[in-house]
């Protein structure tokens, strides 16, 4: 076999060992945390809300409450990961306010 052969192989191992492997691993433990979703957890969206986890209506929909009384449907996807007990901190007070007279 030819040189470049065996430095093409090695190139692949490499990329396969440091890129492609990795990945698939992350992909695999995502997928499992997204099948064992259940009523009640924290998660967080992918477009960076936190709420819980109110219903979940068929293997994808979720009904995901993100503050008091606001629930919103959420395809499985849109999950980013589990909330690891986040504190929300409140909002600050504007302490710019004219005073009236």
């Amino acid at each position: 076999m030819d040189t470049t052969l065996y430095q093409l192989l090695i190139l692949f191992l490499l990329f396969y060992v440091f890129l492609i492997r990795p990945e698939l691993k992350k992909a695999k433990k995502h997928q499992a945390m997204l099948d064992a979703l259940k009523k009640g957890d924290k998660v967080l969206t992918r477009g960076g809300l936190y709420g819980v986890i109110t219903k979940i209506e068929n293997d994808n929909d979720l009904l995901v409450e993100i503050a008091g009384g606001v629930v919103v449907a959420i395809n499985k996807i849109g999950i980013l990961g589990l909330a690891e007990d986040t504190v929300v901190a409140p909002a600050p007070k504007n302490e710019n306010k004219k005073a009236k007279k």
